[in-house]
């Protein structure tokens, strides 16, 4: 924290400014290993999780202000963007096969936290992924 004084024509102020450098958390809540038809987990697995159909992917943080979500590439285009809670997005996309979805979360403060999770979607009906 650092003291700063503020004085304007008829009056001063001291408050304080505090620092963040603390980057937020993200904890995936869904999916989990398991196997997923239409959205909902069907079966537990060990450590895969394998999709029929879409998915919303489901996440809990603290100190977070946006979600962005990335689908096999981390490039500066992000699939989906949430700004407020609950941070979720449901990846649609016609894709068949393994294809891992990243999780970048920002606090106010432009810190940054990132998470990733291999999914091996069968999706033939969804929307061509752009």
């Amino acid at each position: 924290k650092i003291p700063v004084r503020i004085t304007t024509a008829d009056d001063t102020n001291t408050g304080m400014i505090t620092a963040d450098n603390t980057a937020p958390t993200v904890n995936l809540v869904k999916p989990q290993p398991g196997l997923y038809l239409n959205n909902k987990r069907c079966l537990p697995l060990a450590s895969r999780t394998i999709v029929f159909g879409s998915i919303t992917i489901e996440l809990l943080g603290t100190d977070v202000s946006k979600a962005e979500f990335y689908v096999d590439v981390l490039d500066a285009n992000p699939e989906g963007i949430v700004e407020q809670a609950p941070f979720s997005w449901t990846l649609n996309y016609k894709l068949q096969g393994l294809h891992s979805v990243k999780i970048r979360v920002y606090d106010l403060a432009g810190n940054m936290d990132e998470q990733s999770i291999d999914l091996n979607i069968f999706n033939p009906h969804g929307i061509p992924q752009s």
